[in-house]
């Protein structure tokens, strides 16, 4: 219990193998958080207790029983031969024998907000969180990216994303039309042109057949 490098001096220890450990883990990280501290004297964080159950079973050690703050390792021999049949179950894993009472859970909504759970203090310090303190994003800019046009009393309310969306919606539809517009104004165009040829040179057509037989009729 040296409050912080615990689980590297448990990891030093090379020439001597005692029948029963204890050490000291930081007892507000969840049980599948494998944290290790940095190796340095001069820091105190604390390492999770899944992360010194991993080191003690790969130094041949098994969880026996742990308190809010410690956790207790006995050889495997010891525990195979000695504790193994005498506890309730031989189930020794983390989520058997070990409750988290000082978990702080943090989760998100939709919006953007964050939640906490759980231990709401800083435990040494014997400070408490403030959660809108811990917010990423100001209260005018937490709504839900991708919410749907909601209908209330015959009006529509639209989310500031969703306005963006639909505007960029009506814009590719109004650039589709004038796009469309000015295809039939041209085909539009080119028909007029095409026709006024045809009625030229049915006009032009009609008025040779006459001049030829009227040249025919004086001959």
């Amino acid at each position: 219990d040296i409050d912080g490098n615990d689980y590297h001096v448990f990891d030093s220890i090379v020439k001597y193998q005692s029948k029963v450990m204890m050490i000291e883990f930081n007892p507000t990280i969840p049980n599948n958080i494998v944290y290790i501290q940095p190796r340095d004297i001069n820091i105190q964080c604390g390492s999770s207790l899944l992360a010194i159950i991993e080191l003690a079973k790969h130094k041949n050690y098994e969880l026996v029983s742990t308190t809010t703050y410690n956790a207790v390792f006995v050889q495997r021999f010891y525990f195979e031969n000695v504790f193994e049949h005498r506890m309730p179950s031989p189930d020794n894993s983390i989520y058997k024998m070990h409750d988290v009472p000082m978990e702080t859970q943090i989760f998100q909504l939709y919006d953007g907000t964050l939640k906490i759970e759980g231990c709401k203090k800083l435990l040494w310090h014997k400070v408490k969180m403030d959660e809108e303190k811990m917010q990423i994003l100001p209260p005018h800019k937490r709504h839900f990216p991708y919410s749907p046009v909601i209908a209330t009393n015959g009006t529509k309310s639209v989310s500031k994303t969703s306005q963006k969306q639909i505007g960029s919606a009506n814009s590719k539809r109004k650039a589709k039309k004038r796009k469309r517009a000015k295809y039939v104004m041209h085909a539009m165009t080119s028909s007029t042109v095409l026709l006024k040829a045809m009625a030229f040179v049915a006009v032009g057509f009609v008025v040779g057949r006459i001049y030829q037989k009227r040249q025919n009729e004086q001959a």
